[in-house]
């Protein structure tokens, strides 16, 4: 099971919550990894296998593979993407 701490700045049962719904999202890619959508973003740059889902405003970006899922990261959907995804690949993360 993966454990992510969220700040949310709010009360600790808001803090709760948002951890609830980040485990619930996991488990749900988990379970229908072609639920989510692929980003234009990722088709713009031939990357194959990227989708993204959503919890609140963050993205919850992953990869299907063969046999695996992979999460890669957890971004703001407040910010570009496409430079955070540039940026990313540039620097081999």
């Amino acid at each position: 099971m993966v454990f992510i701490e969220v700040f949310t700045g709010e009360n600790e049962g808001s803090l709760e919550s948002s951890e609830q719904q980040y485990k619930e999202k996991l488990r749900d890619i988990g379970e229908f990894p072609y639920g989510g959508f692929v980003p234009d973003e990722a088709i713009k740059l031939g990357l194959q296998g990227i989708r993204e889902r959503l919890v609140g405003q963050t993205r919850v970006v992953y990869e299907v593979g063969a046999q695996d899922i992979d999460v890669h990261m957890f971004a703001s959907a407040r910010r570009d993407f496409m430079t955070m995804l540039t940026d990313r690949l540039l620097k081999g993360e």
